[in-house]
């Protein structure tokens, strides 16, 4: 991460920000569960990996899985 010159304070609020975003939203609150959108992204995944083994465009599976990864980090 290079923004902020990678300040330590910059990165914790961001996570902490992150974090509440993906566990707090309107999904899990109607699920009435902070796992459900790792969960979501995890079958999203799974789902991609499933369609390219059936029709392989390794190219646009890598990209999509680059920024699922993206999604995830943060």
């Amino acid at each position: 991460m290079s923004a902020f010159h990678n300040d330590a304070g910059f990165v914790a609020a961001l996570d902490k920000v992150c974090g509440k975003f993906i566990n707090s939203n309107a999904v899990t609150k109607a699920a009435n569960s902070s796992s459900k959108s790792p969960e979501l992204l995890a079958k999203y995944c799974d789902l991609l990996l499933k369609k390219s083994a059936k029709n392989p465009e390794e190219a646009e599976l890598e990209d999509t899985l680059n920024q699922v990864a993206c999604i995830n980090f943060l």
